[in-house]
């Protein structure tokens, strides 16, 4: 192994160091024969002298040679630009004038033109005593020869490859640009710099590329050919090239924005300033539009993905633009790019099957976190609401189905984001996404659905599933248990826990409609956010605990949570709305919910939860539902009040009780049935298997003497004749 690895290493390094170990042993042979010439000289000069005839074959010998390889360059030289021209025809018509014009090719043609002719000079020596000068020079002159052949062979393949071809045009629009960044780091001393308060800008530099426009010449020349290499070999099917040259167009902008350096101004809000203008970005932006159109005409999907990644990108590089921090974080160039790819997504599906519409969703998303990311997200606002509306696809359009769950993913992932973010207030457009999402989730609930395709939550399932990993709510629990061990004093979890405090202001009233549709339409996507609406408020009281929160955003996450989790009170109770809710472990969501709070001493939302269940219990139960809903909803009430002694939930379950109850109709025979049950429940509580799941679990580790005075209380308020 040892010596593999040295074998490796050793020709590593003289893979690396090969041009240089070729140039130092060149020059060592050519000391070599020039400090030899005498001796060789020496060897070679009586053997002329003693054969006359030699001196005349070798000056005939020179003269052929240097003859045939005059002929022999022309002839190269014809074959390797026919054939390079040849190739150069798919290339746009400025690009083949440069590249047919190549210096390096000419030079090297040029130069094995001398060198046959320095060969045949070399026949006109006068007499013997030139002859070692004449062999050696003839010698070097035929092997330079050889490796100039070899360098233009390689040459002309560089010249004739896509790759090699962008990196020709990329290297003399970055030469072009350093030149000029030299010129304008000169221009700089001249101008008296005269700091304007609040600017921070390089007005030198600024001033200097706006009395010189046609700086970015050479960078509009490069942008153009490389769209067009992008183009013309799509059109061919040579799409790997046609991304070689998109990714050449990113570089290109990135080293564009480097060159300008702190010379972009933001917008200003009430009067247009031609600073803020930037006609390059714009008219690559503008070409990347018309070339998705050429895709489109063509149904050429390859081709279109392929803009709409390089347009996400473009969007990511802008990001890097310093606008001054005075200005705030504007972002200006990243939107631009981002609804230029918007427009065209948007457009993708009158041709385009749902592959690309996927693609194209997935790659909005990518846009907006990169501004979420740059503490931008009010810019997301457009995209979350272009991305809801291209989800409908999936409902109007046969095969677009997943759609739906893809742009779901996105939105729950952006509205994960941004309560990451570094940004001071995410209130605005985390509000924004989430109306998003309940956009589309009303719009799924206007299809069918069923309990075994549940299509319903299928779509919805990245944001408002809790089993799933890498869901909205997967991935709330992981940041949240996070921030929880992170000292009084961490900034980064002080700021997540604010922003979980906006996103959750005024979450009930959205999830509420949300709620109410789904059971209206029997639609199995209740489930789903009975659980999640039960977990979310879970998570903003144990963020409510945790050491960075603040006074303030403790109470804004504890008031938040007790308005989400009366949610659940809305339900209705009508006989088929409870027979379908009771489906759906409401009673077990409560009671565990509740309990949780009990155990932590979380008053508020433990007092709201049982304040629920109770008035569930009678809503379920004056129906007949086959579910036993009254007896079940009780028996965890009466968990509830013994789990603690002297807790006073005893109490207040019997006060209330008996209050509520005098306000509802429910069938003597319900009420008698009922309180049989709890009575025989009280008097062997291990004997009854209706009670089962969390609830059950739980009554076993109560005492049974205050679980037995629950239920005989409760029993007795229900039918007090058996009392």
């Amino acid at each position: 192994m040892k010596l593999l690895n040295r074998r490796i290493m050793a020709g590593r390094w003289l893979y690396k160091h090969s041009p240089k170990l070729l140039l130092a042993l060149t020059a060592a042979l050519l000391a070599a024969s020039i400090f030899l010439t005498p001796t060789i000289q020496s060897y070679l000069e009586p053997r002329f002298v003693t054969a006359p005839e030699s001196l005349s074959a070798l000056r005939s010998l020179l003269v052929g040679v240097g003859a045939s390889l005059i002929g022999a360059t022309a002839i190269i030289f014809s074959v390797v630009m026919l054939a390079v021209q040849l190739n150069f025809a798919r290339i746009p018509f400025g690009l083949f004038r440069r590249l047919s014009s190549d210096a390096p090719l000419l030079a090297s043609f040029a130069a094995t033109f001398m060198l046959g002719v320095a060969i045949g000079l070399c026949a006109l020596l006068p007499d013997v005593t030139w002859v070692a000068p004449a062999v050696i020079l003839s010698g070097w002159s035929m092997l330079a020869a050889l490796a100039l052949f070899y360098i233009a062979y390689k040459r002309a393949l560089d010249l004739i490859s896509p790759a090699k071809q962008m990196q020709i045009v990329l290297r003399k629009a970055d030469r072009s640009m350093r030149r000029w960044e030299s010129r304008a780091n000169r221009f700089a001393p001249l101008l008296e710099r005269r700091p304007t308060p609040g600017v921070n800008r390089d007005m030198a530099r600024a001033s200097f590329f706006r009395l010189h426009p046609h700086w970015e010449a050479d960078v509009r020349e490069a942008s153009s050919h490389v769209i067009a290499f992008a183009r013309r070999y799509a059109e061919q099917g040579e799409y790997d090239v046609s991304a070689v040259a998109l990714s050449g167009l990113i570089s290109l902008n990135a080293r564009y924005i480097s060159a300008r350096g702190n010379t972009f101004f933001g917008t200003n809000p009430f009067f247009t300033t031609p600073l803020s203008s930037e006609a390059f970005i714009s008219d690559t932006l503008e070409k990347l539009r018309r070339l998705a159109l050429s895709a489109q005409g063509r149904s050429d999907e390859e081709q279109f993905i392929q803009v709409m990644a390089t347009l996400a990108n473009l969007c990511a590089t802008y990001a890097h633009i310093d606008y001054g921090r005075e200005f705030g974080v504007e972002l200006r160039h990243s939107q631009l790019a981002a609804s230029y790819l918007t427009g065209i997504v948007e457009g993708a599906h009158r041709t385009f099957g749902p592959d690309v519409m996927m693609e194209g969703v997935r790659l909005l998303g990518q846009c907006a976190l990169v501004l979420v990311q740059a503490r931008r997200a009010l810019g997301t606002v457009t995209i979350a609401k272009s991305v809801s509306k291209l989800s409908l696809l999936g409902l109007t359009k046969s095969g677009y189905e997943p759609l739906i769950s893809t742009a779901v993913q996105q939105l729950a992932t952006l509205a994960f984001e941004m309560l990451r973010s570094k940004e001071h207030d995410i209130k605005h457009p985390s509000a924004e996404v989430r109306s998003s999402i309940r956009m589309i989730a009303h719009a799924v609930l206007l299809t069918d659905d069923t309990p075994l395709a549940n299509q319903h939550s299928a779509h919805l399932k990245p944001y408002y599933a809790l089993t799933d990993y890498e869901t909205f709510a997967d991935n709330l629990t992981k940041l949240i248990n996070a921030v929880i061990e992170r000292p009084a004093g961490d900034d980064d979890a002080k700021r997540i826990i604010g922003h979980l405090s906006d996103w959750s202001d005024g979450i009930y009233d959205g999830e509420k409609e949300l709620l109410l549709d789904a059971v209206n339409k029997r639609s199995f996507l209740a489930f789903a956010l009975i659980h999640w609406v039960s977990h979310v408020t879970e998570v903003l009281v144990v963020a409510a605990k945790a050491p960075a929160a603040s006074d303030h955003n403790r109470d804004q996450l504890i008031r938040n949570a007790s308005w989400l989790i009366f949610v659940l009170d809305w339900l209705p109770d009508d006989k088929e709305s409870v027979a379908f809710v009771e489906n759906l472990e409401l009673i077990e969501q409560l009671f565990e919910l509740a309990l949780k709070m009990h155990i932590r001493d979380q008053a508020e939302i433990a007092e709201a939860a049982r304040s629920i269940l109770l008035r569930w219990s009678l809503k379920a139960g004056k129906h007949q539902t086959g579910r036993g809903s009254l007896k079940r909803a009780l028996t965890a009430l009466c968990v509830l009040a013994a789990w603690k002694d002297g807790s006073g939930w005893m109490a207040w379950l019997k006060s209330e009780f008996s209050s509520s109850l005098a306000k509802v109709q429910i069938e003597d025979k319900v009420r008698k049935r009922t309180a049989h049950e709890l009575r025989k429940k009280a008097q062997y509580p291990s004997r009854d298997g209706d009670i089962l799941g969390v609830v059950g679990y739980h009554m076993s580790r109560v005492d049974h003497g205050r679980l037995a005075e629950g239920l005989n209380a409760v029993a007795d308020l229900l039918d007090p004749e058996a009392a």
